[in-house]
């Protein structure tokens, strides 16, 4: 078994294996492993009907997501990897059950990781009492002269010194550059872009990827000091999505800020995560 570096040109080779992934997570998307790469040290292996993909995680542990035929790549890795425990990491609900039977087997749920799912409807009605405070915002943005359009070759650099801006306020500098290179790849992925702007200014953007009737929501950016910005932002990508039925927004990390904000907009669902222990021996 030979695992190469995944990158930006090769990820299209694990497509056919991330679309055979029935449950949605965002880390089963090409995007998703484009952009964070580098970050994790992603590396990536296909072997007959099945993918295995190797990450470095913050503490230098090494774990494996397997796609495609899970017994065959476990048997792989069974012969791949020295004696001792295999980490498997992330694990949907779905692969859990077909691990089960695994000697050894240890299941915990990743805390912090799991993905938010929502209603495109939701996001693009903003019907009901829950979503009062949503509508005001929105209705504050209202009074700015705003439009919207998809990412364009004539937008795009207004767009990339946005993303410079906001990355700088936000200090998430590290993702910038990976996210510049996933817009200028765009065309290999199945990517849906929002741009929101006021008087020509660019004060917000979505990227999205699909994923079956879903769309993951990689990137979503607004400019504070518009009243509304993030809301607006939100309910008009929905708006312009309808034809899919779901918007993941990825996990919130454990961060508390970001727990809260997300659960504001009342997720239908949660897609849970485990790291999974199995005996090699």
């Amino acid at each position: 078994m030979q695992f190469e570096k995944l990158t930006f040109e090769n990820v299209q080779k694990l497509k056919p294996f991330l679309d055979g992934q029935e449950v949605a997570l965002c880390d089963y998307t090409m995007a998703t492993l484009a952009l964070w790469s580098d970050f994790y040290g992603y590396q990536f292996a296909v072997c007959q009907e099945c993918a295995i993909v190797c990450q470095y995680n913050l503490d230098a542990k090494v774990s494996y997501m397997v796609l495609g035929d899970v017994e065959k790549a476990i048997k792989l890795l069974k012969e791949f990897c020295p004696k001792g425990k295999i980490s498997l990491s992330p694990v949907d609900s779905k692969t859990l059950e077909l691990l089960k039977g695994q000697k050894g087997f240890v299941a915990t749920k990743l805390l912090g990781w799991s993905d938010y799912v929502y209603l495109t409807e939701d996001f693009a009605t903003l019907k009901g009492k829950r979503y009062n405070s949503k509508r005001n915002h929105v209705k504050k943005f209202s009074q700015y002269n705003w439009s919207t359009s998809p990412l364009t070759h004539q937008n795009f650099n207004q767009v990339v010194d946005f993303l410079k801006k906001i990355s700088l306020q936000s200090q998430a500098v590290h993702e910038l550059d990976a996210t510049i290179r996933l817009l200028e790849n765009r065309q290999k992925f199945a990517l849906h872009t929002l741009v929101l702007s006021v008087c020509d200014q660019v004060v917000g953007f979505s990227l999205a990827e699909e994923k079956g009737n879903t769309l993951v929501v990689h990137t979503e950016r607004a400019d504070k000091n518009f009243l509304g910005s993030f809301e607006a932002l939100a309910h008009n990508f929905a708006k312009n999505h309808q034809q899919f039925t779901y918007l993941n927004r990825e996990e919130d990390m454990g961060i508390d800020g970001l727990q809260k904000s997300k659960r504001s907009w009342h997720p239908t669902f949660m897609l849970d995560k485990y790291e999974v222990f199995i005996d090699n021996d």
